[in-house]
Parts: structure tokens; C-alpha cells; sequence
């Protein structure tokens, strides 16, 4: 039976969600000394939540993961079908550096993973070379991996400027949009 492994790379996990926690199999977290210098990706195979290693200290990980998981129980996958890897790499205050996302990736790429979960904006200038980083990250994983990248374009609720998130325009990528009814 075929299984799709998606990754959430974002704040981490609440780990006392049923619904979610039956999907998940594993999870990462490049903001503490859990990364191996050596290879420079660690995560903990097999998920326990009593002992979380991606605590979500901010909230949103969560809320997209229960997105994913609640999309997945209506769609008829069960936790046989999907296997979701969180990867925790952004702050409470749902911040992350460049370094952080790039370790994310690196590790999203040796899992193996099919999908991927951006469900955050990066501002950037256009020629930004970190964006070019990241950018060239996720050609690797969609292109050499067949990897599909899916990602949010502008979660600022300001008017959505495209060309200003870095994900909007990168090639090889699934964009979500939501808007309110007013517009904002």
C-alpha cells in the first residue's frame, strides 16, 4: 500500500492532539543542540508524546499540521497511508533564519520525504542570495528528489505583493493564497 511522507517545516507540534498525532512518525528540531555537527541533521525516529523534541511554543505548526490531518481523515488517508515528519525551525515568535530553513531542508531531503509543508512567507529583495539558497534547495528536492513543495504567499494580511515572497515566485511550487471575504 503506497504511503505518502510529508514534511511540516514550522514551529513544531503540540503533542497532545489525537487526531494529529496518529499520523505522525517522526520529528526534527534545528533550534537546539539536537543537530548533529557531524552530519548536521538529527530527528527522532519514531514519535513519543511524552517526550517531545519539537514542542510548539508558538502555535501555528500545529494549527497547519491539524490542517493536514484533518484534510487527511476527509480524504479517506489514514495514518497507514500518510506519514508526517515535523520539523521544527522556527521560534515562538515565528521567526527562523536562513540557516534554520536551509537545515530543514537538508533534512526533509535525506528522510526521503514526497511532500513538503512551507506554510510561511519569506520577504525578501528579489536578488537576495540567501532566497537564491533556499530557492535552489527546493529546485533539488522537486526536481532530483520529484519532490512537491507546497507553500503559503503572504500570511502578513497586507496587500499580497507576489514578487515580494521569495516562495511565490520560485519555480516548482504549489502556492496558497487565502483571503477574507473583506478582502484582507
Amino acid at each position: 500500500e503506497a504511503r505518502i511522507k510529508g514534511g511540516v517545516l514550522d514551529t513544531g507540534l503540540d503533542p497532545y492532539n489525537p487526531t494529529i498525532n496518529q499520523y505522525v512518525v517522526a520529528e526534527g528540531n534545528v533550534l537546539t543542540d539536537d543537530v548533529d555537527p557531524t552530519a548536521g541533521i538529527t530527528v527522532s525516529i519514531g514519535y513519543d508524546p511524552a517526550n517531545p523534541v519539537a514542542p510548539d511554543d508558538n502555535g501555528h505548526g500545529t494549527a497547519v499540521t491539524g490542517i493536514i490531518a484533518g484534510l487527511s481523515d476527509r480524504a479517506g488517508l489514514k495514518d497507514n497511508n500518510l506519514e508526517l515528519y515535523i520539523i521544527k525551525c522556527f521560534d515562538q515568535h515565528g521567526n527562523a533564519s536562513m540557516f534554520n530553513l536551509m537545515q530543514a531542508m537538508r533534512i526533509s531531503k535525506a528522510l526521503q520525504l514526497d511532500v513538503l509543508n512551507l506554510s510561511w512567507s519569506y520577504l525578501t529583495v528579489k536578488e537576495d542570495e540567501h532566497t537564491n539558497a533556499l530557492e535552489d534547495a527546493i529546485e533539488v528536492f522537486t526536481t532530483t528528489y520529484n519532490g512537491i513543495v507546497v507553500a503559503g504567499a503572504g500570511n502578513d494580511r497586507s496587500d499580497l505583493v507576489v514578487d515580494a515572497y521569495a516562495q511565490a515566485r520560485m519555480p516548482n511550487m504549489i502556492n496558497l493564497v487565502t483571503v477574507a471575504r473583506t478582502g484582507g
